[in-house]
């Protein structure tokens, strides 16, 4: 290896890892240290989790799946300008949660779920218009960085 690739390497790793502590940074919303005092607390945020979980496995998509989904809630939750109607309603909760799992299944999943499916599985709460704009809203926040450092 020359020195110029060397120094191409070192400079790759040195843009990532300013992404990681930027980009992808997210911080401890549960409590209030984003500023926004919701409704939200850990433990609506282990059962949409654990949700997530049970979603996943009886639908037999890797696990991973839920981990990159709750990234990205952490990080919109932590940056967005959206973040506090977020946390205040644990409906939105919900919706964003969902939708997140829904991306992240279109994105790194071998097969993804339909809207309708998404629609279906939250007992037609949300109507397809709301998913999509939620998923919009998600992916215009984090800037469509929807896939986290590896």
């Amino acid at each position: 290896m020359s020195w110029n690739n060397d120094t191409s390497v070192a400079e790759s790793l040195a843009v990532m890892m300013q992404k990681e502590r930027s980009v992808y940074k997210s911080c401890d919303y549960l409590n209030g240290t984003s500023g926004i005092h919701g409704v939200i607390d850990e433990e609506d945020r282990t059962k949409m989790v654990d949700w997530c979980y049970s979603f996943i496995d009886a639908c037999h998509f890797e696990r991973e799946i839920v981990a990159v989904a709750m990234e990205m809630v952490d990080r919109f939750l932590s940056k967005s300008s959206k973040a506090e109607a977020v946390l205040c309603d644990r409906m939105e909760f919900q919706l964003l949660t969902m939708t997140s799992l829904y991306v992240t299944t279109k994105t790194h999943g071998k097969t993804s779920l339909g809207i309708d499916c998404i629609s279906t599985i939250c007992q037609n709460l949300y109507t397809d218009d709301e998913i999509v704009a939620m998923e919009l809203t998600l992916l215009n926040e984090l800037e469509w960085r929807i896939t986290p450092p590896t």
